[in-house]
């Protein structure tokens, strides 16, 4: 058994040993008194759960409990040392067949984390042999504050801690104690800091068919890119509420319908309510494609990426062929038109155009982002919902997906002249996978018909065009 050595200073006598110490079956028990006076009488006695199971007077430094008188007792015993006015001068802690827990160890998220206001699931490994798991909130500012607390039964894996113990735009620092019962004070501890900011904004709802002019009885789904959000909605031009039609399956329209819709989700903000006001009548689609200009903008030579320019107007080409093909008016930029974007803007306006589709691709200053974006103005602009069924479709067949290269649907605000509505009618940009990215580089280069081909078909089918 181990027994820590340390200066006496007490005028009492004391128990001398370590907290955590562990009896197995067949050990003998022995407890240590420091500072004895043999002058001086004291007694000792045992706890179980509260209950006294064994006491005796303290003759000698060394005391051997005998194991026979609280063998039927498993688990944490409470050693009490009284003085002669059998008072409690000291305490001293041991486990009696209690198997020990192992190392806990974080493993995600990191440390110093940062998260808008939600549940938060943590991730860990080790804390073997434990039964409960004990969660503790400090506060960062007061380090030995505790600012809310949980205990639940321990989990292999993970533990989910609900958003109602965090408050918005608060740090923390999270300590989780996977102990064997309620022996909190010999449990595995492991730690992090992480940063709660307000709750996160719902995505808007999107629709898979355009609106502006559709063929009648369309089958109609709504979608919205935040998980588990629940979509509401109307059809007879009312505000949606929570008491509204809830959105569980496709359904179809017959002539002209105004649907209003929102989308909610538990620990979040509501989305705006978006507008889809479908006109039932035929009409030639009119597209404006603007292909990259910057002939500088250099990608991975060894992958074959020349400039951004020059494999944007390829790639455009499948597009524009494509198009064509199926019947649709297709007008398209002169990369070094005088006058640039404001040139290619007052063309696709004055050609009336349906959409106007900025093709580009992306760059990041560590040369390590991977994935597609794509871009409209707001999160209520007409351009939401061909934007966000190019995005879900391309996404499908891009090869290195992970939770990074998800990047979604972007909301420039006003930042990008040829998404903006005070500019184009109905405008977005994709940015098709990272040039400065090897493995994004070389998808773009080897597969410019496949690209091109599965922004057509998502072009053609939200617009209905057999």
């Amino acid at each position: 058994e181990a027994i820590n050595t340390y200066k006496y200073k007490n005028k009492y006598a004391s128990f001398n040993g370590v907290k955590n110490h562990f009896i197995r079956k067949d050990d003998q028990i022995y407890l240590q008194i420091a500072g004895l006076d043999e002058k001086k009488h004291y007694k000792y006695a045992l706890f179980h759960d509260n209950k006294k199971i064994y006491s005796d007077n303290v003759n000698e430094s060394i005391i051997e409990v005998p194991r026979d008188n609280i063998s039927n007792n498993d688990g944490k015993i409470v050693s009490k040392l009284y003085n002669s006015n059998n008072r409690v001068v000291s305490e001293y802690t041991f486990y009696l067949n209690a198997p020990e827990v192992s190392d806990l160890k974080i493993i995600s998220p990191d440390d110093n984390y940062e998260t808008n206001y939600d549940d938060l699931t943590v991730k860990y490994e080790g804390g073997d042999n434990a039964t409960t798991m004990n969660v503790k909130l400090y506060s960062v500012e007061k380090k030995n504050k505790v600012l809310n607390t949980m205990t639940v039964p321990f989990n292999k894996d993970n533990i989910t801690i609900p958003a109602t113990l965090f408050k918005e735009n608060t740090s923390y620092i999270l300590e989780l104690t996977a102990a064997y019962q309620d022996y909190n004070e010999i449990g595995k501890k492991a730690k992090i800091k992480i940063n709660i900011y307000d709750k996160a904004k719902t995505k808007p709802v999107y629709v898979n068919k355009n609106y502006t002019f559709s063929n009648d009885n369309v089958e109609i789904i709504l979608s919205s890119d935040t998980p588990n959000a629940k979509i509401y909605y109307t059809l007879d031009g009312s505000k949606p509420t929570e008491n509204s039609l809830e959105y569980t399956e496709p359904f179809i329209i017959k002539g002209n319908t105004t649907i209003k819709t929102y989308a909610s989700r538990k620990n979040y903000y509501d989305s705006e309510i978006n507008v889809y006001d479908y006109h039932m009548k035929v009409k030639n689609l009119v597209i404006y494609l603007s292909p990259s200009n910057q002939w500088n903008n250099y990608g991975v030579k060894e992958a074959g990426f020349t400039t951004e320019k020059d494999q944007m107007n390829k790639l455009t080409d499948y597009i524009e062929k494509n198009l064509k093909e199926a019947g649709v008016v297709v007008y398209r930029n002169k990369p070094n038109a005088v006058g640039g974007m404001n040139t290619w803007m007052y063309e696709s306006n004055i050609h009336k155009s349906d959409l106007h589709f900025a093709i580009h691709s992306n760059a990041s200053l560590e040369h390590k982002a991977h994935g597609i974006e794509i871009y409209v103005d707001k999160q209520t602009s007409p351009s939401l919902s061909i934007a966000s069924n190019i995005y879900k479709n391309l996404y499908e067949i891009y090869p290195y997906k992970d939770e990074i290269s998800n990047r979604g649907v972007k909301f420039a605000e006003g930042s990008l002249g040829e998404v903006n509505e005070d500019f184009v009618k109905c405008g977005t940009l994709i940015e098709i996978a990272y040039h400065d990215n090897y493995n994004d580089a070389s998808w773009i280069v080897n597969n410019k018909e496949e690209i091109a081909k599965n922004i057509s078909d998502s072009i053609l089918n939200f617009y209905q065009i057999k």
